[in-house]
């Protein structure tokens, strides 16, 4: 498939908000009174960067529905099998590591409900909703 110029200039775009967007929020939690007004500068700026991660999600649409059409099944073991792998592989080193830190106690059916209702950690919330789509 040929490149697209504009997407990929879109995706460093992205790249950059999403970047931005993670330092403020350091930045501002770490070093900023809440009553300044460079906190309330800061969550401005932080909400003008959010957009990076909604337009990651359309890039990936607008690929995805400029590829030819394929049947459901090598679809799904093309893409959705890896993701799904990849989620619970993580969620099972995290969710092992909280044990290990004493967070929590081991309890498969807990393990089962929080892979498939909520991530075990934070940062992996991205993963279920790349996999729906």
């Amino acid at each position: 498939m040929k490149r697209i110029k504009y997407l990929d200039e879109l995706r460093v775009f992205a790249i950059i908000l999403i970047i931005a967007l993670h330092v403020i929020a350091i930045f501002n939690y770490k070093y900023i009174n809440i009553s300044t007004l460079k906190f309330a500068f800061t969550v401005l700026l932080s909400s003008f960067t959010r957009v990076g991660v909604p337009i990651f999600f359309m890039i990936t649409g607008a690929l995805m529905l400029t590829k030819k059409e394929e049947k459901y099944s090598i679809f799904f073991k093309k893409r959705v099998m890896k993701l799904l792998i990849a989620y619970v592989f993580f969620s099972c080193i995290y969710y092992i590591y909280q044990i290990i830190m004493g967070i929590k106690l081991f309890n498969l059916f807990e393990l089962i409900r929080e892979i498939t209702s909520s991530p075990v950690e934070y940062h992996l919330w991205f993963m279920p909703v790349i996999i729906s789509i």
